[in-house]
């Protein structure tokens, strides 16, 4: 662990979010199929909408992948900890 910076952008369907060099999301849109997307994410069960990634990439140590046109998830978010 070590501390960075994080900015982030919570404009409705063009979200983006980076933490240094290290991560990049940045929202396409929203999905326009009508399949339902879903994971293990606490808070998902919250009510949003589905979304296409246009980047998703991670680079830091030995772990590093990127994505694209990939969905997502955008919901509210209420964080303690």
């Amino acid at each position: 662990m070590r501390p960075a910076v994080i900015e982030v952008d919570h404009t409705r369907r063009r979200q983006w979010l980076r933490v240094r060099d290290h991560v990049s999301v940045r929202i396409r849109d929203r999905h326009a199929g009508g399949e339902t997307v879903t994971c293990v994410i606490p808070g998902h069960e919250r009510s949003g909408e589905e979304l296409v990634a246009d980047e998703l990439r991670v680079e830091d140590a030995g772990l590093a992948f990127a994505y694209r046109g990939v969905c997502g998830y955008g919901a509210t978010f209420d964080y303690a900890g």
